[in-house]
């Protein structure tokens, strides 16, 4: 029975995608913890995840930065769920357009994050490190995502 059962490539990548957006929000959801916490920071960096969390860089407009990687990573995970369902294809042609996009914008600002870590507080946190790298493959699936299925809309 389950032999029957056809997936895209594409779906396949969107799978691999959702796992990392569950990593990333575990990850981003233990460091809104640990931020909230008065203790220091469970790092193997020499301290540097305790500076990173200390620097004026741990917060935009007022927000600790795990929240805005608890809310990037469920926008993951909603794109996903939006790409499965049975949307008008309108809908559909645009979604492999939205994720790339989307994905893009955290991979950049993970960039970003990472070159302040390195050059402007000097400091290193492997949390941190470790939720670039998952944004980096959410990124690359979902340009692996939008090609495949690009073809396979154009193949119907």
């Amino acid at each position: 029975m389950l032999q029957n059962i056809k997936f895209s490539k594409s779906i396949t990548w969107l799978v691999l995608m959702f796992a990392f957006a569950f990593i990333g929000l575990g990850i981003s959801g233990y460091l809104w913890y640990e931020y909230e916490q008065p203790s220091s920071i469970g790092c193997s960096f020499n301290g540097g995840c305790e500076q990173v969390r200390n620097s004026e860089f741990s917060q935009l407009w007022g927000v600790d930065l795990p929240v805005w990687g608890i809310g990037y990573y469920l926008g993951i995970t909603i794109l996903i769920m939006l790409a499965q369902t049975s949307l008008p294809s309108n809908y559909q042609r645009f979604l492999p357009f939205v994720i790339p996009l989307y994905t893009f914008s955290g991979f950049l600002f993970s960039l970003y994050l990472t070159y302040l870590e390195v050059f402007v507080i000097q400091a290193l946190c492997q949390w941190c490190l470790a939720s670039a790298i998952v944004a980096t493959a959410c990124f690359v699936c979902g340009v692996v995502y939008a090609v495949l299925k690009r073809d396979e809309i154009k193949a119907i």
